[in-house]
C-alpha cells in the first residue's frame, strides 16, 4: 500500500511536471505564432510599399521626362538668346569700329584743314 502510495505521489508530481511541460510548450508555440504573424504583417508592409513604388515608377519617369524636356526648352531658349547676344555685341562692334573710323576720319581732316583755317584767320586779322 505504501509503495502503492509513493508511486501515485511519484505519478502525481509527473504529471505536474508534464502540464507544466505542456503549458510552457504552449506559451513558446503561441510566442512563435505572435511573432510569425508579426513578421508575416511587416513582411506584407515591406510587400505592399514596394508595390507602390514600382506602381509610381512609371509616373516619376514620366514626370522627369518632362522636366527634362522643359530644362532642355528652356536650355535652348538661352542658347538662341546668348547667340542673338554674340551677333549684337559683334554688331556693335562693327558699328562701333565703322564710327570709331568715321570720327578719326573727320578728324584727320579738320586736322588737316587746321593750317588752312590758320591761314584764312590770320588773314582775316591782318585785314
Amino acid at each position: 500500500q505504501r509503495q502503492n502510495d509513493e508511486l501515485r505521489l511519484q505519478m502525481g508530481s509527473r504529471d505536474e511536471q508534464l502540464e507544466k511541460l505542456r503549458r510552457q510548450q504552449q506559451s513558446a508555440r503561441d510566442e512563435l505564432d505572435s511573432r510569425a504573424q508579426w513578421a508575416a504583417w511587416e513582411a506584407e508592409q515591406h510587400l505592399m510599399h514596394t508595390n507602390q513604388t514600382l506602381e509610381d515608377m512609371p509616373h516619376q519617369i514620366e514626370d522627369l521626362q518632362t522636366t527634362l524636356h522643359l530644362l532642355t526648352l528652356e536650355h535652348e531658349a538661352l542658347y538662341a538668346r546668348y547667340m542673338q547676344a554674340l551677333q549684337e555685341l559683334e554688331e556693335l562692334r562693327e558699328q562701333g569700329t565703322v564710327d570709331a573710323n568715321e570720327t578719326l576720319r573727320r578728324a584727320s581732316k579738320a586736322l588737316e584743314d587746321l593750317p588752312r583755317q590758320n591761314e584764312v584767320l590770320q588773314s582775316t586779322l591782318e585785314r
